[in-house]
């Protein structure tokens, strides 16, 4: 019911799992949806069945929602390494519970999974609203440690950010240095102030060059601490801007991510052009040091693209993306990562186009002596 619906509303979806479903109750439906969620690793399926949990309910108050305790899940920032879901999924389940819904029946669960950062807000504050959904579920099935662990109030939670924002004001240099200590010690898992630098940080690396401490407590955390890569919030659209500013860190970061349950989105971006030196060096880094196998259907619109990117520029520019496309297809074919075969009249056409440019006669050689 749920495959192939990514490109209709959640809305729509919605309603024809409602319709399908009339003759059983309301609850039983809810359930029935509820189940599959752990049984599918498809983002898209996941955010429509959250969706559908939300929907079902969305007329009474949240607190009435049976399905609420299973939300929270996926939002209790003091059990980091217990959170459900990644973070798109964390950030949707955020929206539901901070009411920020209203907008998203429109839309496609592609969108929201191919453009999060345009759809749902990325930053969460954990705001006292949040705090007492937790508070009340906690009553409501008798929490054991409810009398031990009260409300905080609005003061309260300001009162524990202050060692964080007082270190902020601090030199950045020791800050960095005061967290990579944090991250080696705590070898079990990361506390919340922790992942919230780390978050800071990788949103600095779409907008400004690391330094290489920062650089460094990032690598350090996500080789350490591989789950963390799954909390960070990096909207796809972004990684192109990260691979440019921050082309080292994208190296090490870039394997980790295509890892994850976002990779079809991260490798929409990074197929799109322009395709950038910067670029073809960790997609190339991800083949052949990594091993990673990456699906067909991108590597033959990345390589038809970053051939494209050459018509584009002029001058050094292109002379440069030319002897870089050509050493890039040189390795990836001496690898036998790529079939000659698939691309044989794309990579001969370009080897005629550039044949002058350096590299590319060496390129023309290889795949004429496959012909033979």
């Amino acid at each position: 019911m749920l495959v192939g619906k990514d490109a209709e509303s959640f809305g729509t979806v919605f309603r024809l799992y409602k319709e399908k479903n009339l003759s059983t109750s309301l609850f039983t439906s809810a359930c029935n949806v509820f189940l599959v969620f752990d049984q599918t690793s498809v983002v898209t399926e996941r955010l429509v069945i959250l969706y559908i949990l939300y929907a079902y309910y969305a007329d009474v108050p949240l607190e009435q929602n049976p399905f609420l305790t299973f939300f929270l899940e996926f939002v209790d920032q003091q059990n980091v390494t217990l959170l459900r879901g990644d973070w798109i999924e964390q950030h949707f389940v955020c929206a539901i519970l901070e009411g920020c819904m209203d907008k998203v029946e429109s839309l496609t669960p592609l969108d929201v999974f191919q453009q999060p950062d345009v759809y749902i807000p990325l930053l969460h504050q954990s705001p006292p609203a949040l705090e007492k959904l937790k508070y009340n579920v906690g009553c409501l099935i008798d929490h054991p440690d409810l009398d031990e662990t009260p409300v905080k109030t609005a003061t309260e939670n300001d009162d524990d950010d202050n060692d964080d924002d007082n270190l902020s004001n601090a030199n950045q240099e020791r800050r960095v240095s005061h967290y990579l200590i944090l991250i080696q010690n705590q070898a079990t898992k990361l506390d919340q102030k922790v992942i919230k630098f780390l978050s800071g940080l990788l949103l600095q690396a779409t907008k400004r060059t690391l330094t290489i401490p920062e650089n460094e407590v990032l690598i350090h955390a996500m080789k350490l601490h591989p789950y963390v890569a799954g909390l960070l919030p990096l909207a796809p659209k972004e990684l192109p801007t990260l691979i440019e500013l921050n082309h080292f860190l994208a190296v090490d970061l870039v394997p980790i991510l295509l890892n994850g349950s976002v990779t079809n989105a991260y490798l929409y971006f990074l197929s799109q052009p322009k395709i950038t030196c910067n670029s073809m060096e960790v997609i190339h880094h991800v083949l052949t040091t990594h091993h990673q196998a990456l699906p067909d259907d991108f590597l033959h619109t990345y390589i038809s693209n970053a051939i494209r990117t050459c018509e584009l520029l002029e001058g050094s520019w292109q002379e440069r993306h030319v002897r870089m496309v050509a050493k890039f297809l040189q390795s990836l074919l001496d690898s036998q990562i790529l079939p000659i075969a698939d691309y044989m009249i794309e990579i001969k056409t370009f080897c005629l186009s550039y044949l002058k440019i350096r590299g590319v006669a060496s390129l023309f050689r290889t795949v004429s002596l496959e012909v033979v």
